[in-house]
């Protein structure tokens, strides 16, 4: 008898946990309507202030945040929507999800056909709102509207229903999008999107040049706080992704140089040399090294007479001028002080004979 019952309880148990796990179907259904119905107001929102816009140039500034704002909110809220309708269908009696005669799980929807409408009708325009707040200067959102578009581009929806771009245009955007965030001095934000457009083989030589700002302003933070562990890993990442571009390398450099000094540095300064030989940094850090290695040695031995110490050190100032001489003819816009440097070094010599 007390088996039966002890049976009967865990069968009871057992059939109330299998059911107690079947979503509640009405309120899927009910929070699926709620998204579509907010998101198809947000849009129709933005359809009442684009046209508006269209009849009037002062309408048409006046409403710009808010047209993204509505724009992009209802983007959001509609492909929330659009997951929330795939309702799946269960049989009442097992309390298991119904499936079609190939063994496929069965969902039923509702809003999904207008969602995608709406979303395939308007994609456009996310691209075109996000220029006129560039225009406009109005970077936070036109870095969100840029992300927003290039996001969608590569997006399961945008596969789904043939949304694509070739991968110029898909640079471009995420060029502006760097550009934007950088303006907001939103860095990390600007590094991802600059290195995405990077990536996709973005040729506009300002790319690399805002890659190389943003990794710079990145860095500097960590930089300031004696972070250097931080820093390097940063830069690091830089290196890995990016091994031609010399400015990472100089960065590391300066690093390295704070953290542990000249000779741990100027391993830095040479591979920048060697990726671009036309780089003035390069050859100006490595034979600054060079210098001050020999400066320390003689400080180092203040009481070394020039005989004693010109057989180390000349050789060094020697070696070091070479590479000013290199950097004083590359330096076209006097972006360094090869020449004073030279001076300096010509003086030494002439003092150690």
């Amino acid at each position: 008898m007390k088996k039966s019952i002890m049976f009967l309880a865990c069968a009871a148990l057992m059939s109330a946990s299998a059911f107690a796990q079947v979503p509640d179907v009405k309120a899927m259904e009910q929070n699926a309507a709620a998204l579509y119905d907010e998101g198809k107001a947000l849009i129709e929102k933005y359809d009442g202030l684009f046209a508006k816009a269209q009849l009037d140039p002062n309408a048409a500034t006046e409403s710009r945040v808010e047209r993204a704002d509505a724009l992009l909110k209802g983007f959001d809220i509609l492909q929330q929507a659009l997951k929330a309708d795939s309702i799946p269908e269960f049989d009442k009696k097992t309390g298991m999800q119904k499936t079609d005669k190939n063994g496929n799980l069965k969902f039923k929807t509702k809003n999904s056909k207008n969602i995608i409408n709406l979303l395939s009708g308007h994609f456009n325009d996310i691209g075109s709102i996000a220029d006129d707040c560039l225009n406009a200067r109005d970077y936070a959102n036109a870095c969100r509207g840029y992300k927003y578009f290039a996001d969608m581009v590569d997006s399961p929806f945008a596969k789904k229903n043939n949304i694509s771009l070739p991968d110029s245009t898909k640079g471009l955007v995420r060029f502006y999008e760097a550009i934007s965030a950088y303006e907001v001095k939103d860095f990390a934000h600007a590094y991802t999107a600059i290195s995405q457009a990077l990536d996709l083989k973005y040729a506009d030589p300002q790319a690399v040049n805002y890659f190389n700002a943003s990794l710079q302003e990145l860095a500097q933070p960590k930089i300031d706080a004696k972070d250097y562990a931080g820093a390097k890993a940063i830069i690091q990442g830089a290196i890995d992704k990016y091994p031609t571009n010399p400015y990472p390398f100089l960065i590391m450099g300066s690093v390295v140089e704070q953290e542990s000094g000249i000779d741990q540095a100027k391993s830095f300064y040479h591979k920048i040399s060697e990726i671009d030989p036309s780089n003035v940094f390069g050859y100006f850090h490595e034979g600054r090294c060079i210098y001050e290695a020999a400066v320390k040695y003689i400080n180092d031995n203040p009481n070394a007479t020039s005989h004693q110490l010109a057989p180390k050190v000349s050789p060094m100032f020697k070696e070091a001028r070479e590479f000013f001489v290199k950097a004083k003819g590359l330096d076209k816009d006097n972006s360094t002080n090869a020449t004073r440097y030279i001076e300096d070094i010509d003086y030494k010599l002439e003092q150690l004979k």
